[in-house]
């Protein structure tokens, strides 16, 4: 276990609110991940990705 996970996990232990940010917060990065995966795999820039799905860059 690293330093880091030891941290959060005790941390966690004393705050479940802590815990929860840090769940949705790898969540978050799980996600933005996939969609960069997807990005490429299209082979589409972030612009022309973002025109795709109405959002902006």
């Amino acid at each position: 276990m690293s330093k880091l996970d030891t941290y959060v996990a005790e941390r966690s232990k004393n705050n479940p609110e802590f815990a929860q940010i840090v769940e949705q917060e790898n969540i978050n990065l799980e996600v933005a991940v996939k969609v960069h995966d997807l990005r490429e795999n299209m082979g589409l820039s972030q612009r022309e990705f973002a025109s795709l799905i109405g959002k902006p860059q």
